[in-house]
């Protein structure tokens, strides 16, 4: 039972989960926690081209195929969806990998469902489905998208119109009466009486100021433990996609082993250093990095790069470590 949006939610049980092209080891605040959780499952089963933490902590691997290894749809321009690109294949499914679409087709054949499954479509039917379909939207949008075939034989990439000038709540601001916000008033809000009637302690209806656990600044905890971790966006890669090939993690580990950085003008510690050299660790969790070196950043914070849910991590008990 959990208290969410003012109610009490009963919570169904479950016995097996899947993630397909997704890790939750990287997007959990809490390591452990997820870890505890995922122990009271009978099954896990991850689907995914990169070896993540929640591969490794999987009963049953299903690895799947990268956009090189299958035809697909993708748009580009994370924010602005500038366009739609035809996704090709170059290479034929590598190994034992599959698309996903044959991952779920196999599956559901064996549970006598492929036909519900696929309705009769195979993966460039399914592509020219989902096209045609958003053809149709783009009509009463203004949009004009060619057809299916000459857009993948000749075209490959279709760039929508844009404005000139994107502007937040543009509409708004010029008339707030007839482009209102999706608030009650239709203004911006800083109270909100449907999240205080909730009375909630922790999530009250205005904006306030609950002291953390640990943080860099003061803080209760700072004494007793005066580091600070930062996990920064690493330069090499994106999360720890591609951080099992070994061409790429040469150019930034440390004896195999992610760097930590240690900012120049934190008083000498040799003691910290030896007994930190292979292990660092933190009030959440520990994880396993390579040699320590020394930057400009707050005296109190020391970096390493993060993983796609830190593949590092030991998903041992909670460790402490008090810096004296």
């Amino acid at each position: 039972m959990i208290n969410w949006n003012g109610k009490s939610v009963k919570l169904p049980p479950l016995k097996m989960c899947i993630f397909a092209g997704t890790n939750p080891f990287h997007r959990h605040q809490q390591i452990n926690r997820i870890i505890e959780g995922l122990r009271k499952l009978e099954t896990v089963i991850a689907i995914d081209n990169q070896w993540t933490s929640t591969c490794r902590f999987a009963d049953i691997v299903l690895p799947a195929t990268t956009q090189f290894e299958r035809n697909d749809l993708d748009q580009y321009g994370n924010h602005s969806n500038r366009g739609i690109i035809a996704m090709k294949q170059v290479v034929p499914p590598q190994f034992e990998a599959r698309n996903d679409f044959d991952i779920f087709r196999e599956l559901c054949r064996r549970f006598n469902r492929e036909e519900a499954f696929t309705e009769g479509l195979d993966e460039m039917g399914w592509l020219k489905r989902i096209w045609q379909e958003g053809v149709q939207q783009g009509k009463g949008r203004g949009v004009h998208l060619p057809a299916f075939d000459d857009f993948w034989n000749n075209k490959e990439y279709v760039e929508f119109d844009h404005p000139q000038m994107f502007v937040r709540h543009q509409a708004f601001r010029e008339d707030p009466d007839l482009e209102p916000l999706g608030t009650p008033s239709g203004l911006i809000e800083i109270y909100s009486k449907t999240i205080a009637d909730m009375n909630y302690d922790d999530c009250q209806g205005h904006p306030m100021w609950f002291e953390k656990i640990e943080r860099s600044h003061g803080g209760p905890g700072s004494q007793k433990y005066p580091l600070h971790l930062q996990s920064v966006h690493p330069d090499f890669r994106l999360h720890s996609q591609l951080c099992e090939s070994e061409t790429l993690r040469q150019q930034y580990t440390v004896a195999g082993k992610e760097p930590v950085f240690i900012t120049r003008r934190m008083p000498a510690r040799a003691v910290f250093v030896t007994v930190m050299w292979y292990a660092s660790l933190t009030l959440a969790v520990r994880c396993w990095q390579g040699q320590w070196f020394l930057t400009a950043m707050h005296p109190a914070w020391h970096e390493f790069t993060k993983g796609h849910g830190t593949i590092q991590i030991k998903a041992a008990s909670l460790v402490r470590c008090a810096i004296r």
